[in-house]
């Protein structure tokens, strides 16, 4: 039994591979978000939260540059205003002040997220992330990048060998919309 379980992952393994991608969608479902089914002796873990970090930098240095952007004019220029530093070396000194140092958001939100229990039932995730979206914004966002896209092409594929089977050569003069309510009746009448 033991050789057939090991022969079973090894077909697994070579079939599916795990992208960074399917990691963090694991993580953004509030079950699974502290990553148990990972290995943290490999750095399994570290590494997915470590590319999450990445992702939500990404959006919020992004945010912060439209901000900037829309409230500096391009054609501003600061060369003529008064340094309020004490010296011309301040930018060096060492300093101890917070603010001197950039502060996050999605540090923040990130380390919310994993410390909240949540009661989740079979809710629609992307409807969770939808409610959640004024607590933890940089995450609501990633996951509608990450749970919107389709695990697979296999419908879309179905739909063009449909689609071709329809357009043959008997009935190549069809009209589009023909075609298309052809299609959809016929997608409805699968999914029944």
């Amino acid at each position: 039994m033991h050789k057939l379980g090991e022969k079973a992952l090894e077909i697994l393994n070579s079939k599916f591979k795990l992208s960074e991608e399917h990691e963090i969608a694991v993580f953004l479902w509030p079950k699974f978000k502290m990553l148990k089914m990972f290995f943290q002796d490999s750095g399994d873990r570290s590494r997915i939260i470590n590319n999450i970090e990445k992702k939500l930098l990404e959006m919020e240095t992004r945010d912060q540059e439209l901000n900037i952007n829309t409230i500096i004019p391009s054609n501003f220029d600061d060369s003529n205003r008064p340094s309020s530093s004490s010296s011309m070396f301040s930018e060096w000194e060492d300093s101890l002040r917070d603010h001197d140092l950039p502060q996050y958001k999605f540090k923040k939100e990130l380390e919310d997220y994993r410390e909240e229990i949540f009661d989740v039932g079979d809710d629609h995730i992307l409807d969770f992330w939808s409610k959640k979206m004024s607590r933890y914004p940089y995450l609501s966002k990633l996951a509608r990048q990450i749970l919107a896209t389709p695990a697979s092409s296999a419908s879309s594929e179905r739909s063009f060998s449909i689609a071709g089977r329809v357009i043959e050569e008997r009935s190549s003069c069809l009209d589009g919309s023909t075609v298309d309510a052809i299609l959809f009746l016929n997608s409805f009448h699968s999914q029944k």
